[in-house]
């Protein structure tokens, strides 16, 4: 169904629906104006209350096609160092309340995620919110990635692959940032985390050369494992 914006951006309330239709409008809409209509109307609410989480609520709904999920976490991650740092201080940021219920679903848009694209946006989301809030704000967020190591290893493939993306794109943020806090921080949960990840790469290594050894087992599971050693 067509949705056209016939009024100003400033004049449309924002609303669950009427978010869905402006991204799926602004990705897909084969008129031109249409598109950039949406777009100014997505730029609009960027200082709305509650836009961002409902960004991620969009990205979260698999009942969705891709095009307006793939928007809405792409909005969400660039709204995050416009928008994210300290609310008090930033004209329209992201309030407290806003940021405790993004920060409560990031790891499942994720790990929960079979779209592999979209699991790595919200990866990269993931990560530039950790290296703003980590260790002041969200102290629980790289004991929780170490801990979704442990209960994934050797339970769903795609949940251990999934905590892999975050930590990789977590690693790289804190890594190259300015901060020493931040270079602190992940010294100070490295031995831990090298750790749960020296016994993941064994156990894969070792799954696919028992493998290859007795040619018995499932070919699917040869491969995701292989991709799993690969990417640690």
């Amino acid at each position: 169904m067509s949705f056209a914006i016939e009024v100003p951006g400033s004049a449309n309330p924002l609303s669950y629906q009427g978010l869905c239709r402006t991204l799926q409008n602004a990705t897909t809409s084969p008129d031109a104006t249409q598109r950039q209509s949406s777009e100014q109307q997505l730029t609009t609410w960027e200082t709305h209350p509650g836009y961002y989480s409902s960004l991620q609520s969009v990205y979260l709904d698999k009942s969705l096609p891709l095009e307006p999920r793939f928007q809405a976490v792409i909005q969400l991650k660039n709204g995050i160092d416009r928008y994210w740092r300290l609310y008090a201080h930033v004209k329209n940021g992201v309030s407290p309340e806003e940021k405790t219920l993004i920060r409560s679903r990031l790891f499942q848009g994720t790990i929960d995620e079979g779209e592999e694209r979209l699991a790595e946006h919200n990866a990269l989301v993931v990560a530039r919110i950790v290296r703003i809030d980590y260790p002041a704000d969200w102290p629980e967020a790289l004991p929780q990635i170490i801990e979704l190591l442990r209960t994934s290893r050797h339970g769903n493939q795609q949940h251990l692959f999934g905590t892999l993306q975050i930590l990789l794109q977590v690693v790289k943020e804190l890594g190259t940032a300015r901060l020493r806090k931040s270079q602190t921080a992940l010294q100070s949960v490295a031995p831990e985390m090298v750790h749960v990840l020296s016994e993941i790469y064994s156990e894969r290594s070792e799954l696919g050369i028992n493998f290859l050894a007795s040619r018995q087992g499932n070919e699917q599971r040869l491969t995701s494992h292989c991709v799993l050693v690969l990417y640690l």
